[in-house]
C-alpha cells in the first residue's frame, strides 16, 4: 500500500481523524479496505521521502554503482529493482566481451547502453509524480491512464545477457 503526501502537507494530514480519512479512502478505494483494517493511527505507518539521483558518470577506474546509487528516482513506477537487475546484467554482458581487459570502457560501454531506457524511465516517473501531486482532478485521471501506458513498456531489453555472463551472474 503507497499512499502519497507532499511533504509540505505531512503536519496537516497526520492532524486529521485517521479513521475519517480509511473510511474516506475505503471509500475511494475499496481494494484498500483489507490492507488498513488492523491500523488505528497514523503513527502505524512508516512515511518516507524521496530524492532522485542522476550521477553523470556510474564508474571511476574499477569502481561501478548500479541500481539507485546511480540513477534513482521517485517510486512511482516502481521499477527500482527492475532497473538494478538490468544494470547488473549489462554490466556483467560488457565485462564479459572485455574478457579483463580495457575495464573502463567497458563500464563506459555499459552506461552508454543503459541510459537510453533509464531516460525514459526518469521521464515517465517524473512526469507520473507531477501528475499525482497536482490538485486538478484532471491530472489524477491523466496519471493513472499515464501509469496504465508505461507499465506496459518491457523493462528489459536494451542489454540482453550474455550465456556467460548469466552464469557469472549465479
Amino acid at each position: 500500500f503507497f499512499w502519497n503526501v507532499r511533504v509540505a502537507d505531512y503536519q496537516r494530514a497526520l492532524a486529521q481523524d485517521f479513521h475519517a480519512w480509511r473510511a474516506r479512502l475505503e471509500t475511494t478505494c475499496p481494494q484498500c479496505a483489507g490492507s488498513l483494517s488492523g491500523f488505528t493511527g497514523f503513527e502505524q505507518l512508516l512515511f518516507s521521502t524521496y530524492c532522485e539521483i542522476d550521477m553523470p558518470r556510474w564508474h571511476t577506474g574499477r569502481i561501478v554503482v548500479m541500481g539507485d546509487a546511480a540513477h534513482g528516482m521517485n517510486p512511482h513506477l516502481g521499477m527500482g529493482a527492475n532497473m538494478a537487475l538490468a544494470d547488473a546484467a549489462a554490466v556483467a554482458e560488457c565485462l564479459d566481451a572485455a574478457r579483463g581487459a580495457a575495464v573502463g570502457k567497458a563500464l563506459q560501454r555499459y552506461q552508454a547502453a543503459r541510459e537510453p531506457q533509464l531516460r525514459f524511465y526518469q521521464m515517465a516517473s517524473r512526469t507520473l509524480a507531477s501528475l499525482m501531486h497536482s490538485d486538478s482532478m484532471l491530472a489524477s485521471i491523466c496519471a493513472a491512464t499515464y501509469a496504465r501506458v508505461t507499465s506496459a513498456r518491457p523493462t528489459t531489453g536494451t542489454v540482453a545477457a550474455s550465456t556467460n555472463a548469466r552464469k557469472s551472474l549465479r
